[in-house]
């Protein structure tokens, strides 16, 4: 996130930049063609100035319209009626300029005041008086400005002094028709309501009076077989719950008759007490027994009584008497014991017999009853539902009729709250004054002499920038640095004056030779300091231009002798065999040189050191281009060449090579790719920006590095800072002679050249310093 933020940032400055770059190109193109400028500033002044004397003047006559309602106050913002007519106010501006309003208005004037329409056709006027007139209303307030232009002040003043006292009658007799009209329309819309209302209250009370409805109240009212439908579904759940249960005890009960089940569990439940009856006969102690029972036991206890007594008196065991009380004693127990299973055994013989055939019988009768209570409860529901659900569509249609009424009454009150509204309108009525008259006012308003001079130099200024831009447009020069800078994407890396011709050869023809301490000398010891700055890959370096004469050669000598007198071995390449420019400079025509070493099939360090020329000056070699090749791009193309840098590198610490125009031939692009990096030599009084352009896309094409952008032949103007005010001329520069040298002449001024900035003291780009500062940081 912070990284995209970051780039954001950047790009966003360098958009900037670039904005700011173009505004100040344009402003030194501006400055270059000051007298296109000022041309166009005289020529729009001139013509303003005669549109100024010749122009029709126009007049002008305003006043003010205050529109309020009657009894309100303008200054009472609690009030209702300001703000409504502040919401009117855009009807009442266009009512000014209304159709009825105008045409009253032409009908009433004088015809001394017609003079703006005369010409004109009378389907036209209202449209022309249209035009002339101009309404405004302030923010909040209610009154209007109203304005007229004519060619007469008279004129003017006279027709604004009628309009308003037409919009006036307008106004107010259009506010008092639309109060009418508007009690009309509702009436009329009264009466239609009250026709309907009557209709719907006739509809309401027939269906109030025809359903059978249970009246809660007078806003609610509610079906009274609802409710009995509602009792009667409880109770149908109710059979239904009770019609399944008899259904299951029945189905249980023949099953268990079948299968010869006990049926105690259905005695309980089919009939609580014959079945507690039976279950007492099953365990041996019926109710109808019991009487018995009491009777045996007290016989025994009578007995064993009455057997306790003879013992007393003294009768033996073996009497009769003591044995037949035993003997009866016996039996009765005997019999009170087998009594409850005689009783039982009964039971289950009627159970049997009797019982299970009628509990039967009590559970059919039982289900069939469920079953035919059930059959009338839902005949009954049914019915209920069918006469609640007619019911309710007459409930509903009851409640329509009756909401429908309801609305009609609303409205009905609206109308007539409307209609008291409008009736009290009537009373208070609508207030136009006139709170400030027309006056004659004899300055004209247009034209304006401080307008007409502002816009004179503002269509000069305009049409001349537009026409600077096309001029440089359709210039193919460059005309600043700085253009030739941001075109190329190369940096500056120095601005050369023109040179003074020294008329020697060799090394007397150089500046820094001959004159070190010159200021035209100063250029080149710059352009050493900036190539040595813009990086360590600068030890092989070749230089090149678009055309000849361009100076490409007198730079890279200059720049050798530079270079040399900083203390590094330096070794002069001719590798211009076509036109060998640096081998005339030192007069070593018809010599051995490069081509001889391209072309010798020895190892190079035996036959380079053979055509090497040591020069007057230490630590400056210098190898001339040697006999002309037919095919030069043959010999450049061998590996020779490559072999002879390696091995110049490994014997000098500097290697400049002179290389042919690009444009013309691509021996220089082929020399590029073996070296650290190319100049391009431009001398834009000569150079057109598309060669340049090409130049420098020949140079790049094969790889070579362009390492930057010499100025050639660059003439100081007068009454500038030094280094930024140089222009480019056209007829103090000739063409130069058939060894590929600029043709010199004195300069007007000598002062040093110096390189423009471009992002460091020297030319330096800013990548390639920070680049330097990486890598000595990481060293």
């Amino acid at each position: 996130m912070d990284h995209d933020s970051t780039t954001v940032v950047v790009s966003s400055s360098s958009e900037t930049m670039d904005v700011l770059a173009g505004v100040l190109r344009f402003g030194k193109s501006l400055r270059n063609r000051k007298g296109v400028l000022i041309a166009y500033l005289l020529v729009a002044m001139v013509s303003g100035g005669a549109y100024f004397v010749v122009a029709d003047r126009v007049y002008q006559s305003d006043g003010d319209l205050m529109v309020l309602p009657t009894g309100a106050n303008v200054m009472d913002t609690n009030s209702g009626q300001p703000q409504m007519v502040d919401r009117d106010m855009p009807t009442y501006e266009r009512m000014v300029k209304s159709d009825p309003v105008i045409r009253a208005t032409i009908k009433s004037l004088p015809s001394e005041h017609h003079r703006d329409l005369l010409g004109m056709e009378p389907a036209n006027w209202e449209n022309s008086f249209r035009q002339r007139l101009s309404v405004s209303t302030a923010r909040d307030t209610n009154i209007m400005t109203v304005s007229y232009r004519s060619g007469d002040p008279e004129t003017a003043y006279a027709v604004l002094s009628t309009l308003f006292t037409k919009y006036v009658a307008y106004v107010n007799g259009v506010y008092e028709r639309d109060i009418d009209d508007r009690l009309e329309i509702f009436r009329r819309n009264q009466n239609g309501l009250e026709q309907r209302i009557a209709e719907k209250e006739r509809r309401y009370f027939e269906l109030l009076n025809d359903t059978p409805l249970l009246l809660g109240d007078e806003n609610e009212h509610t079906n009274v077989y609802v409710e009995r439908v509602k009792s009667l579904n409880a109770n149908l759940i109710q059979a239904g719950e009770d019609r399944l249960k008899a259904q299951v005890m029945l189905t249980a009960l023949e099953e268990a008759i079948d299968k010869g089940e006990d049926l105690q569990q259905f005695y309980m439940a089919m009939a609580e007490n014959v079945g507690a009856e039976l279950f007492r006969n099953q365990m041996g102690v019926s109710t109808s027994d019991g009487y018995g029972v009491r009777r045996l036991r007290d016989t025994i206890l009578d007995d064993r009584t009455k057997l306790e007594n003879l013992r007393a008196e003294g009768y033996l065991a073996n009497h009769p008497r003591i044995k037949d009380l035993q003997a009866g004693i016996a039996n009765r127990e005997q019999e009170l014991r087998n009594l409850p299973a005689l009783v039982k055994e009964a039971a289950d013989t009627v159970t049997r017999t009797e019982l299970a055939p009628k509990l039967q019988a009590m559970a059919r009768q039982r289900y069939d009853i469920a079953v035919d209570s059930e059959r009338q409860i839902r005949q009954q529901y049914d019915a209920e539902s069918a006469e609640a659900a007619r019911l309710n569509q007459q409930l509903v249609t009851f409640q329509q009729v009756k909401s429908e009424l309801d609305s009609l009454r609303q409205n009905r009150e609206v109308i007539l709250s409307t209609m008291g509204k409008i009736l009290l309108d009537q009373e208070h009525g609508l207030f136009t004054e006139i709170t400030r008259d027309p006056r004659i006012v004899r300055r004209p308003v247009a034209p304006r002499l401080p307008l007409v001079t502002v816009a004179s130099l503002f269509l000069g200024f305009t049409a001349a920038c537009v026409t600077i831009y096309l001029l440089d447009l359709l210039d193919d020069r460059f005309r600043t640095p700085d253009d030739l800078r941001s075109q190329l994407g190369a940096p500056i890396l120095a601005m050369v004056q023109r040179l003074a011709p020294l008329g020697e050869q060799g090394l007397d023809a150089l500046h820094t030779y001959s004159r070190p301490n010159s200021p035209e000398s100063e250029a080149f010891r710059t352009l050493r300091t900036a190539l040595d700055f813009t990086g360590d890959g600068t030890r092989r370096l070749t230089i090149s231009s678009t055309e000849p004469s361009d100076g490409k050669t007198t730079i890279l000598a200059n720049l050798s002798v530079a270079f040399a007198q900083s203390g590094k071995r330096t070794l002069l390449i001719d590798g211009d065999m076509r036109r060998p420019g640096l081998t005339r400079l030192f007069e070593r025509g018809g010599h051995a040189g490069l081509s001889t070493v391209l072309r010798d099939a020895r190892p190079v360090a035996d036959c380079a050191d053979e055509v090497i020329v040591a020069t007057d000056m230490d630590n400056l070699d210098v190898m001339p281009a040697g006999p002309r090749p037919a095919n030069p791009v043959e010999l450049l193309t061998n590996e020779r060449l490559s072999d002879l840098i390696a091995w110049a590198e490994t014997n000098y610490d500097q290697i400049l090579i002179d290389a042919p125009p690009s444009l013309a031939v691509t021996d220089a692009a082929i020399i590029g790719r073996l070296v650290d990096g190319a100049i391009l030599t431009v001398r834009p009084d000569k150079n057109r920006r598309k060669l340049v352009l090409r130049a420098s896309e020949a140079l790049t094409s094969l790889g070579c590095e362009l390492l930057g952008v010499v100025i050639n032949s660059v003439e100081p103007r007068a009454n500038k800072e030094y280094g930024y005010g140089y222009g480019y001329g056209h007829a103090a520069y000739g063409h130069g002679d058939e060894d590929g040298e600029e043709p010199t002449s004195e300069i007007s001024r000598a002062e040093p050249a110096k390189t423009v900035e471009t992002g460091s003291t020297i030319g330096i780009p800013r990548d390639r310093s920070n680049r330097r500062k990486r890598k000595r940081r990481a060293a």
